[in-house]
């Protein structure tokens, strides 16, 4: 499961891409990213109820099957990740750990990219430009690839 998404930051200056996999928050931007990320789910996908679909005793059954996965989640964010760098001259923001909504549902391997700052100008320019979207394609079908390819051999 991957979820694609822009970053923003009220400092217009951020930029640069960073992967999620499901963790408990270490960094304070971690946590606001985690904050901001779940209040998406609360405002636009059903509110309390859909946050209570996460919480209750669902989440101790989900999250023993997403321990599971979550090597895997790691290595798939490293992943894409190194492949974003290589095709791109984008900042490398790393890869980061939070307890997401949108991964905790998910008995996979599971990330969270954020492609780009649309706060930052230079950044919003180029996520709209269709030769650099390309680019990030190709960087996420070839992490994405590489991932596959090694658990097939390993199975």
């Amino acid at each position: 499961f991957i979820s694609l998404h822009c970053n923003a930051h009220r400092d217009r200056s951020c930029n640069g891409v960073e992967v999620y996999f499901l963790s408990t928050a270490k960094t304070t931007d971690e946590r606001a990213v985690e904050a901001l990320e779940n209040s998406v789910v609360f405002k636009y996908e059903g509110g309390a109820e859909a946050v209570q679909r996460y919480d209750d005793l669902s989440f101790i059954l989900m999250d023993m099957a997403q321990t599971e996965q979550l090597r895997e989640s790691s290595e798939l964010a490293y992943k894409l990740l190194a492949n974003l760098l290589s095709l791109t001259d984008m900042k490398n923001r790393g890869v980061r750990q939070a307890n997401l909504y949108v991964l905790r549902v998910s008995y996979m391997p599971a990330v969270l990219v954020e492609l780009g700052f649309i706060s930052n100008k230079t950044e919003e320019k180029r996520l709209r430009d269709a030769k650099f979207q390309e680019k990030l394609v190709l960087a996420l079908a070839e992490g994405i690839k590489s991932f596959k390819l090694k658990y097939d051999q390993v199975r």
